[in-house]
Formats: C-alpha cells, structure tokens, sequence
C-alpha cells in the first residue's frame, strides 16, 4: 500500500507526504509501515545540477508494534554526465534498531541495489 497524504508545491519545488506498507526482502512475513515526507526540486546550475530528491522516512517494525524514533533520511542528486547519461549520487542516514542491525543493514543494501536498479530500468527506457 502507497499513499500520498500531502501534495503541495510546483514544478521547481514539489513536496508530498506518503504512507505506505512494505514487506521486507529478507523477512516477508511481516509487513512494516512508515511514513515519507518528500522533496523534489529543480536545481539550479551553480548548484551543480539539474534534479534533487530528499527524503526523510520514519518506519515502524512488526506492524507497529515497534515504533521507536527510527528514522532514515536519504537524498538522490540527479546531474548529467559528460558521455550523455545521467550521474546519480545517493546519500542514505539510517538507524536500526538494536536488536535486528545486521538484518536491518542487510535491508537497507537490497532496497538500495533495488532502487537503482530501478532508476536505471527508468531512466535507460526513456532514451531508447
């Protein structure tokens, strides 16, 4: 489930909230839920590029039974590159909680490889 719960701003500077529910990858018997604020913003050039997305998410464990302040930040920076394509840099902040850290950062590496790969699936279909 993906919902969008806030939708404001234009086409330099677009935020949206989002709540959603997502099975993990290494655990797909329970189903954690969290919520997104997100922003989307043109940059300029002496910022160095062209596309910016800042996220900030707060996610809670074992149908919400655990809802510490976990939270995880990440933001993409989108700018293109000298040969014709795109450069992405991820930047990612995250907290796990205590005890579940390896299997935690095992999750936050399969959702990035995902991600990406995703990005890319996107960004490849659009220029052929």
């Amino acid at each position: 489930d993906f919902y969008i719960t806030s939708d404001t701003g234009n086409a330099d500077h677009w935020k949206y909230s989002v709540s959603y529910t997502e099975k993990l990858a290494y655990w797909p018997h329970w189903l954690n839920r969290g919520e997104a604020e997100i922003s989307v913003r043109k940059l300029s050039a002496a910022d160095g590029g062209n596309l910016s997305v800042d996220s900030t998410h707060k996610t809670c464990f074992f149908y919400g039974f655990y809802c510490r302040k976990l939270r995880a930040e990440g933001s993409f920076l989108f700018t293109p590159s000298k040969s014709g394509g795109t450069h992405v840099v991820e930047t990612v902040h995250y907290q796990c909680p205590p005890f579940l850290g390896r299997f935690c950062r095992a999750e936050v590496q399969f959702q990035r490889n995902a991600i990406m790969n995703n990005l890319s699936y996107q960004f490849n279909r659009h220029l052929l």
